[in-house]
């Protein structure tokens, strides 16, 4: 999938932050999400790619105990 498309690299790694407001308990994970990423090369390999590791992130997100 890289090789097809090398400005895919730009994006990758996934970042995440992870922040806690203020006055709050609560602790905050954001990223910004790979599939948005895919679309804007265009590519359906590229596209299913980015819907696995989303899928997986969101995975990995549910099991987090703070």
């Amino acid at each position: 999938m890289i090789s097809s498309n090398l400005l895919v690299g730009v994006f990758m790694p996934v970042k995440l932050v992870v922040y806690q407001l203020v006055g709050e308990d609560l602790i905050h994970i954001s990223f910004l999400k790979p599939t948005a990423f895919a679309r804007l090369f265009k590519s359906k390999d590229m596209t299913d790619v980015a819907i696995k590791l989303e899928n997986d992130l969101h995975e990995v997100l549910e099991e987090i105990v703070f």
